[in-house]
C-alpha cells in the first residue's frame, strides 16, 4: 500500500506539472494569435519558438484564424483533461476506490480525449488542405498529432468508467449485505 501511495503522489505531482505546461502553452498561443490579428500581423511569422505562420496569414485570415483557434482549442483541452486527473487524485479513496465521483471524472476523460481526437483530425486535415491549395506550413502534426491516440484513449477510458460503474454496483450490494 505505501508503494502505491507514492506512486500516485509522484503521478499527482507530474499530472500538476503537465497541466501547468499545457495550460501555458494554450495561453501563449491564444496571446500570439490575438496579437497577430490585432496588433501586429509580423507576430504570425514568430508565432512561437518554431512555428512561422505568416505565410498562413498572408493566404487569409480567416484560415490563420481557424487553424490557432484549433491549436488554442486543443492545448486548452489537454490542460482540462490533465485537471480532470488531478480532480481524481483529490477524490480517490483508497479504502473505497469505486465511488460515483471517480467514475463520473472518467466518464468526462473519456469525452474529453474524444474531442481532442477530433479536434486533432480536423486540425490536420486543415492543414494538409492549406498545404495542398499551397501554404507552406511548418509541421502541424506537432502541434495537432495524436488524434488517433486520444480516440484511443477515449475508448479505453470508457470502458474503464464501465468497470467503476461495476465496481460501484459490487460495492454497494457488499455495503448492504454486510
Amino acid at each position: 500500500m505505501e508503494k502505491t501511495t507514492q506512486i500516485l503522489k509522484i503521478l499527482n505531482v507530474l499530472s500538476w506539472m503537465i497541466f501547468v505546461l499545457l495550460s501555458i502553452q494554450a495561453g501563449a498561443f491564444l496571446f500570439n494569435a490575438f496579437f497577430s490579428l490585432v496588433i501586429n500581423p509580423v507576430g504570425a511569422k514568430y508565432f512561437q519558438r518554431d512555428i512561422d505562420l505568416s505565410n498562413l496569414y498572408a493566404f487569409s485570415t480567416w484560415s490563420f484564424f481557424a487553424v490557432t483557434l484549433m491549436m488554442v482549442l486543443v492545448a486548452a483541452i489537454k490542460a482540462y483533461l490533465f485537471y480532470l486527473i488531478i480532480m481524481i487524485f483529490k477524490t480517490l479513496n483508497m479504502v473505497k476506490p469505486f465511488s460515483a465521483d471517480v467514475e463520473r471524472f472518467i466518464f468526462k476523460m473519456s469525452y474529453v480525449a474524444l474531442l481532442i481526437g477530433a479536434l486533432s483530425l480536423s486540425g490536420i486535415r486543415c492543414s494538409e488542405g492549406l498545404i495542398q491549395q499551397g501554404v507552406k506550413l511548418p509541421e502541424m502534426y506537432k502541434y495537432f498529432g495524436g488524434g488517433d491516440v486520444f480516440l484511443m484513449m477515449a475508448a479505453i477510458l470508457f470502458v474503464i468508467a464501465q468497470v467503476f460503474k461495476r465496481g460501484i454496483e459490487i460495492q454497494s450490494e457488499n455495503d448492504l449485505t454486510v
